[in-house]
């Protein structure tokens, strides 16, 4: 009889917490609304800051990024879709002077999940274009596909700070201004 009473009342925590579910997958944070246009610009990190000041990495140039979103539900799911250019460079000494400069640029598809914290928005994405690299004596362009995750905190309706992890950034943090 203990083991019904507890499996039932395990059974009414599992209903009740998936009840709640659809806010959090149907629906943006409370700063962010359907048809808003968001744009993020910032800095971030790369696997080529570990590198500078040993073997013959001469200088880096931080990758700099700048995207738009554009949030549009399907169905009534929360979607955004935008496009991201970025950039970033180094240089290495090995008896002469060579340089790498990569310039990406993709469109994306961002899920939104809405979490209990209001101005929190939480994203989840994946972008697919192409990464241009050239140099002294190089030129390539190459496809990528990239995951990436990122969140805004929203100071006001308007203008947040954004941190996102991905290629070719591990972290970026930026400006999110929204209109």
């Amino acid at each position: 009889m203990k083991k019904h009473i507890a499996l039932v009342a395990m059974l009414c925590m599992t209903l009740g917490a998936f009840a709640g579910a659809r806010e959090i997958f149907t629906n943006y944070c409370d700063y962010v609304d359907e048809g808003d246009v968001i744009v993020n610009v910032g800095p971030g990190l790369n696997e080529h800051l570990g590198r500078l000041g040993y073997g013959n990495l001469s200088f880096w140039i931080p990758p700099v990024e700048a995207s738009v979103e554009f949030t549009v539900k399907l169905g009534q799911l929360p979607f955004g879709f935008g496009g991201v250019m970025g950039y970033y460079g180094y240089a290495w000494n090995d008896g002469s002077l060579h340089s790498y400069h990569t310039v990406y640029t993709a469109p994306f598809v961002n899920y939104h999940i809405n979490v209990p914290v209001p101005n929190l928005d939480i994203y989840a994405g994946l972008s697919a274009g192409i990464s241009m690299g050239f140099g002294n004596s190089y030129f390539g362009v190459a496809p990528y596909i990239a995951p990436h995750i990122g969140a805004t905190w929203y100071f006001t309706k308007g203008i947040g700070i954004n941190l996102e992890s991905g290629w070719p950034m591990f972290l970026r943090v930026a400006v999110s201004i929204k209109f």
